[in-house]
C-alpha cells in the first residue's frame, strides 16, 4: 500500500502519521485510484471540510509502516517487541512460580523426613511400651495363677483343719 495524498480546497496534501503536508506545486504524477471522500471536523465541531484521498504510485517509502503509523496501529516490529516483552514477563512470572513450587516441594519433603523420623521414634517408644505391657501381663497372669493356687491350698487346709477339729456333740 502506498502513502495517501489528498486534495483539500485548492492544494494537494500528504496525509502521513496523522499530519497533513503539502505536495509541491509542480506535481504532475498520475493518480491511480478514484477519490475517496471523508468529512473531517474541527475539534469543537465549528467547521468541517471534505477530504478526497487519492493513491499515488510513484512515492518510494515503507508504506506499511507509514500507513500503520497514521492509522494509529503498531508496526509489525512494534507488535513483535510487545509480544516479546509479554513473553518475557510471562517467563519471569513462571520462573517465580517455579521457584515457589520448588520451595514448597522442598518444604514438604523436609516435613516428610521429619515426620518419618518422629514416626520411627514413636514406633520404638511403642515397641518398648508394648514389651513392658507384655511383661506386666505375664506377671499378672503369674500372680493370678499363684492366687488361684493359694486359694485352693487355703481351702484344702481349712477343710483338713475342720476335719481334725472335733465337733461338739450336743446332747439333747
Amino acid at each position: 500500500m502506498t502513502p495517501s495524498k489528498c486534495y483539500v480546497g485548492m492544494g494537494f496534501f500528504t496525509l502521513r502519521k496523522g499530519k497533513l503536508s503539502s505536495i509541491p506545486a509542480d506535481f504532475s504524477g498520475p493518480i491511480s485510484a478514484p477519490p475517496t471522500a471523508r468529512r473531517l471536523k474541527s475539534r469543537h465541531d465549528q467547521t468541517s471540510f471534505t477530504v478526497y484521498v487519492y493513491s499515488i504510485g510513484f512515492v518510494p517509502m515503507n508504506s506499511d509502516e507509514d500507513t500503520l503509523g497514521w492509522l494509529g496501529l503498531p508496526t509489525p516490529l512494534q507488535m513483535y517487541r510487545q509480544h516479546c516483552r509479554l513473553l518475557e514477563n510471562e517467563i519471569q512470572e513462571l520462573n517465580l512460580q517455579l521457584r515457589k513450587a520448588r520451595a514448597d516441594v522442598f518444604g514438604i519433603s523436609q516435613m516428610l523426613l521429619e515426620t518419618q523420623a518422629k514416626n520411627t521414634e514413636f514406633a520404638g517408644y511403642l515397641r518398648e511400651r508394648g514389651a513392658e505391657a507384655a511383661a506386666m501381663r505375664k506377671q499378672i497372669a503369674d500372680l493370678t495363677t499363684l492366687s488361684n493356687v493359694s486359694r485352693r491350698e487355703a481351702e484344702e487346709l481349712r477343710r483338713i483343719v475342720n476335719e481334725m477339729r472335733p465337733r461338739p456333740t450336743t446332747i439333747v
